[in-house]
This record gives structure tokens, C-alpha cells and sequence, in this order.
């Protein structure tokens, strides 16, 4: 696939679009090649994003023109459907990232990770009847050390030993020295503070002095690791925004100051909801509020416990995962397509039959002669109880899906051409052939598939669309073979009306 990401990589205003972005396409550099398009504006982010191994391109119609762009994905608040459609002729799908909700957009897909109580209404008249929504921290762009930080994550008992101080890269109104004062109000030098700004922060310097003046706080500036510090902590100062969503998915309590007016309603529904405490907007909040917070949540280790618990059930931290295999499953299900076999694919299936893959993941793992594999061939054409499927790319066969059926089992077997395989195709080509089969059918249908144990792909493919782990009689089949797994899936016909 080809993907241009376009953002607003302005250091104040777009930071975390950027970071979001780069989550994504750290997630799509797997299956795409991913380039961004960006406004060389005074500070902006263009040289972090080469660093992350990016190319970067300043002008959108010379970056898309000389190749077809399979996404293009845009991130920027100052963008809307005009821009959209004069990139149409140019991409074959289009994807925004929005959370403001405050125009019409031209996209074929659109995300918006945050929680708000019309979430569902929000775009109903801004983007095409065609367009896919993914709405809500279900679908939250976190970078992966989050994840990984969760599965490993301490208990929590609900008292504060250490508190992380974060508002932004930049904080241009200077909200972390009002946390800083606050914490001198309290003065319990037993609990520890972890300081991080970035390398924007026009009051840095005086952060650092203000944080030496202090026992037992550490002062950080421009960190690669905020999940590790976010998983010392017990509770976080912090801004609005997307890190809303990586403290919960971590399950950091945390008082919240909103320094821009887009914060303002996410975080009100978050406090509301009881998934954090607001402090209020930036101009509202002084270092007494912080302070008299902090003394009460120090108190109240019940409602602590809540935030943890009800933050982490919010975000899970496989939100990237969930949209990258969006937008590669609807890129595959387009580009191919799925047919039924007919007596002209014969070689096709044989060389398919003899692959040395093939072979090895088979019950019979002995080559296969031609004249054997005819008659095998034109038997399975012609068995009404057989189903004999061809996936193909631009006409080109890339993979097979036979269903064998006995009574209301149907027995699988699946293979992808070796050119095409770790591209996501034995996912593909096993939900698109069972799509299929259901058309045809007016009954329930038991899917069913025996599976080497060392054959971990297949074993994998089966496990992630669904299917079960059943115990299953030997078969003749699996007698040299015992180390097998079986796997089932019941589904009903689907609806032909709908």
C-alpha cells in the first residue's frame, strides 16, 4: 500500500497530531510505504518526523501525482472537504482524523477517538453516507510502549507516593510552575514528583530551579519514556487531550487543567463520567485549586481506586492495531476478489498442491503426481458437496479456499501462493470464503478446520476471526499426525434481504 499522512506539524498547535500520526504509521510501515505531507512553517516538527524514518513533502499534488495513493490520511484542524475532493482524482481512499466536529469532510473513513455524550450523532450531517466511523477511546492512537507498559503494570493501591507534572510539550502559560506552587502548599516532601516538560517550553529554565528548590522532585525535559513514568506514578497534574488516554490506559488518576478550548468538552464528559477530576480551564485554575485538590483526592483512596480501575477499562491501548487493520482490510477486500473454481484452474491448484509449504503443513506430505491430482481435481468440480473458491488480485490467482461439506459440517482447507503470503490473505480469504458459503445457505453451518500444531500461522489466522477450540475424534487423516488442533465455528445463514 501506499499512504501520504497529512498534519499539521506546527510545534505548539499540531504536536499531537504528529504523535498520533506517527503511531499509526509506525503501525502501517509494516505492510506500506508511508510518507507525510507537512507545511515547512517557522517550528515545526518536519526534521522529528524524518527522524522517525519518514520522508517528508510539502506540497500534496506533487507528493500523490507520479503514483496511485491507495489512503490518504489527514490530520489537521485547518483542513475540511474542499481540500478532500480536490485530492480525489489523486488517492483511492480517504481517511480524517478529527475531534472537533466543526465541518464537512469528503472521506471515506473517519476517526474520532474521543468520548462524548453525542458520539454517535456528532458527524451525521459532515461526512458521506459511505463513510465508516470509528468513534471513541476504543480506537485511541497510542503508541505501542503503552501497551506493553499495561501488561506488566503494578497494583495500585490507591495512596499517592508519587505524582507525575505534565502539560504539554510547550505549556506556553506556564501551567506547571501553578502545579509546582501547589505542591509547596502541600508540603508532604515524603511523596516524590516527577517534572517533565519539552524542549518548547519557553519557561523551562525556571521549572528546573523551581523543581532543585524542591525535595525529593526530578525535573525531565523532552523524555522518551512517558509510559515508564506514567507507570511509577500514582496520580498525574496533567493536560487535556489525547494523553487523557494514555493515562488511562495505564490506569494514572489524574487532575486535569484544559489549556485549549477543543479539551474542553472531552474532559468535561470524562469528569462527569468519573473517569477523572477537572480542574477547569487554564484561566480558572490557580495554584490553591490544584493544591486543595490534591488535598482531598490525598484523603479519598476509594475514589482513587475508581479512577484507576475505570480508566484502564476505557482504553485498552489497542486502538492502533484496530485502525491499521481497518484500513488494510478494507484495501485487501477491495483490490481482491473471491470466484469459484473452474476446470481451467487445474495446473493452478497443482503447482498450489506442491508447494513445499504446502507439503510440509499437509497430512500427506509426499508429493503429488499430475494424473493423481486431475482426477482428485475434476472429483471435487464436480462433488455437488464441494466448494472450490479462487482468490484473485487483478485477475491474477493468488490463493484457494475449499469447503468440503458432510451434513452440517464444513471442512476447510485453505492455501495463499507463496508470492502473496504475510500480507493478511489466509485472514481474507477465510472471512471472505465463509461470507460466501453463508450466501448459499439457508441453515446453520459449523465451520470446521484440523490444524498442525507447528503450522503457528494457521493456528494464529483461526484464533483471531473467531473460531473455537473443540475436541475432535482422530481421523485417519491425523493418525501418522497426531499433534493437531481442531477448530469450529457455528454461524447462521446470513440475511439475503439485507
Amino acid at each position: 500500500m501506499e499512504i501520504l499522512i497529512r498534519t499539521d506539524a506546527s510545534e505548539q498547535i499540531g504536536s499531537g497530531h504528529v504523535m498520533r500520526c506517527l503511531s499509526l504509521a509506525n503501525e502501517l510501515r509494516q505492510k506500506a510505504r508511508v510518507s507525510f505531507i507537512c507545511q515547512e512553517l517557522p517550528g515545526n516538527m518536519c526534521d522529528y518526523i524524518e527522524q522517525q524514518g519518514y520522508p517528508v513533502h510539502s506540497n500534496a499534488i506533487l507528493a500523490a501525482e507520479n503514483k496511485l495513493i491507495d489512503w490518504l490520511i489527514v490530520d489537521h484542524y485547518s483542513i475540511d472537504a474542499q481540500w478532500e475532493t480536490t485530492m480525489r482524482p489523486y488517492v483511492r481512499k480517504i481517511m480524517v482524523i478529527d475531534d472537533m466536529a466543526n465541518r464537512k469532510h469528503d472521506c471515506d473513513l473517519l476517526l474520532d477517538q474521543n468520548l462524548y455524550v453525542d458520539m454517535e450523532s456528532r458527524y451525521h450531517d459532515l461526512v458521506p453516507q459511505h463513510c465508516k466511523q470509528l468513534l471513541g477511546p476504543k480506537y485511541a492512537l497510542l503508541r505501542p510502549e503503552f501497551l506493553s507498559a499495561r501488561q506488566t503494570l503494578r497494583k495500585r493501591d490507591g495512596s499517592i507516593k508519587r505524582i507525575l507534572i505534565f502539560l504539554g510539550g510547550s505549556d506556553p502559560t506556564n501551567e506547571t510552575t501553578k502545579a509546582l506552587d501547589a505542591i509547596k502548599l502541600l508540603n508532604y516532601p515524603d511523596i516524590a514528583v516527577d517534572v517533565v516538560v519539552g524542549a518548547s517550553n519557553p519557561h523551562k529554565e525556571q521549572i528546573k530551579q523551581l523543581c532543585a528548590s524542591l525535595p525529593n522532585s526530578s525535573y525531565y525535559c523532552q523524555v522518551s519514556n512517558m509510559a515508564e513514568l506514567m507507570v511509577k506514578a500514582d496520580l498525574a497534574i496533567g493536560a487535556g487531550g489525547s494523553t487523557n488516554w494514555e493515562r488511562c490506559c495505564l490506569g494514572l488518576p489524574s487532575l486535569v487543567i484544559t489549556i485549549a478550548e477543543n479539551q474542553e468538552e472531552l474532559t468535561q464528559t470524562l469528569h462527569e463520567q468519573t473517569y477523572l477530576c477537572w480542574l477547569g480551564t487554564k484561566e480558572k485554575v490557580s495554584a490553591e485549586t490544584i493544591w486543595q485538590n490534591l488535598s482531598d483526592i490525598l484523603n479519598e483512596p476509594e475514589r482513587v481506586l475508581s479512577f484507576i480501575e475505570r480508566g484502564k477499562q476505557l482504553v485498552d491501548g489497542n486502538g492502533t492495531k484496530r485502525v491499521s487493520s481497518i484500513i488494510e482490510e478494507t484495501h485487501i477486500s477491495e483490490e481482491y476478489r473471491l470466484r469459484k473454481a473452474t476446470a481451467e484452474d487445474l495446473l493452478t491448484y497443482y503447482h498450489w498442491a506442491n508447494d513445499e509449504a504446502v507439503r510440509k503443513n499437509s497430512f500427506s506430505p509426499e508429493p503429488i503426481d499430475l494424473e493423481t491430482h486431475k482426477c482428485w481435481f475434476q472429483q471435487k468440480l464436480n462433488n455437488p458437496d464441494t466448494l472450490l473458491y479462487i482468490l484473485e488480485k487483478n485477475e491474477n490467482p493468488v490463493g484457494q479456499i475449499r469447503f468440503d461439506v458432510e451434513e452440517k459440517i464444513a471442512h476447510i482447507d485453505y492455501s495463499i501462493d507463496s508470492k502473496f503470503r504475510r500480507l493478511g490473505l489466509g485472514k481474507q480469504i477465510l472471512q471472505l470464503g465463509i461470507k460466501k458459503k453463508l450466501l448459499d445457505e439457508s441453515r446453520e453451518v459449523y465451520f470446521q478446520a484440523v490444524v498442525k500444531t507447528e503450522n503457528f500461522v494457521s493456528n494464529q489466522i483461526f484464533q483471531k476471526i473467531g473460531f473455537n477450540k473443540v475436541a475432535a475424534k482422530q481421523t485417519n487423516k491425523q493418525s501418522k499426525n497426531p499433534a493437531t488442533t481442531t477448530y469450529q465455528l457455528k454461524l447462521s445463514p446470513i440475511n439475503k434481504a439485507g
